[in-house]
């Protein structure tokens, strides 16, 4: 604990020099932005490609209900008719 003292806070109290930013701190706000930006352009892209995909999918099947899909009226057994 000692040793983390004068290696940490003594330094600070006793060096004089002060510090002296040289970067521009509004970049990295604007990276920040340009991320948020590219972040909600990708999402948007997935929404439409999703969209366009379900429309596809939809255009494929022609929007024609095959008769194989149609839904098929329950079979009325006949009481004469004899199984084999």
């Amino acid at each position: 604990m000692a040793v983390a003292v004068v290696l940490i806070i003594v330094p600070m109290f006793a060096c004089d020099y002060p510090e002296i930013f040289t970067h521009n701190v509004e970049k990295e706000f604007s990276a920040d932005d340009q991320f948020e930006v590219k972040e909600r352009l990708r999402k948007k892209m997935e929404r439409m490609m999703r969209k366009k995909a379900k429309q596809g999918a939809k255009a494929a099947s022609g929007g024609v209900e095959l008769a194989i899909n149609a839904p098929q009226p329950p079979v009325e057994e006949d009481p004469d008719k004899e199984e084999a």
